[in-house]
């Protein structure tokens, strides 16, 4: 994302051709950016901790349930929704297309 944000104006218009999705796109890049290193460390952490809870709940019974779980899930502060947001608009600009959109 840092890479894109830095590019000049035209460039970007070019590989992203309207101001909606150049707007989305920045509004993302700010998002990202305003999140200090401590609490980007603290959210892959909770990242990590939620994913291990789902798979030991996936593992149990089907009808157990981990407390917080859910809740955590819809947080839009989480790296996934992040990750999401910025495959969902590089996979809406036919020039970004390609090696920018990775498996996770």
């Amino acid at each position: 994302m840092s890479a894109l944000a830095l590019l000049p104006d035209g460039l970007k218009e070019k590989l992203m051709e309207t101001q909606e999705k150049r707007n989305e796109f920045r509004g993302l890049y700010e998002s990202v950016h305003s999140i200090l290193a401590a609490d980007a460390l603290r959210l892959f952490n909770d990242d990590i901790i939620s994913k291990k809870a789902l798979k030991r709940r996936d593992d149990a019974e089907a009808g157990s349930h981990v407390p917080g779980l859910q809740e955590q899930s819809s947080d839009s502060s989480r790296p996934e929704y992040y990750f999401r947001e910025l495959q969902s608009l590089l996979s809406d600009s036919p020039a970004l297309k390609g090696n920018f959109l990775v498996d996770k």
